[in-house]
């Protein structure tokens, strides 16, 4: 499976971050995004996932700007 980490800038743009093997490395990746690009000093991030869906919410103390780690199928490969 893989991992889509995804910036959404004032809810409706997006800035991709990257795709990730684990969703574990893939907030990893957001983590390292927020301490470089933030200018918050001290951001307090917080991860939420609802029931049946395939994203997770980060926020980390903006208003306007989150973080989603959003689950990607692999095509299977037909025979």
């Amino acid at each position: 499976m893989t991992y889509e980490a995804t910036f959404m800038l004032y809810g409706y743009k997006t800035v991709s971050i990257g795709h990730f093997e684990a969703k574990e490395l893939a907030a990893q990746a957001i983590l390292d995004h927020i301490i470089e690009n933030s200018g918050i000093p001290s951001p307090r991030v917080v991860a939420t996932k609802k029931i049946r869906s395939k994203e997770i919410r980060i926020d980390y103390g903006s208003k306007t700007c989150y973080y989603l780690i959003t689950l990607i199928k692999n095509k299977t490969k037909e025979k």
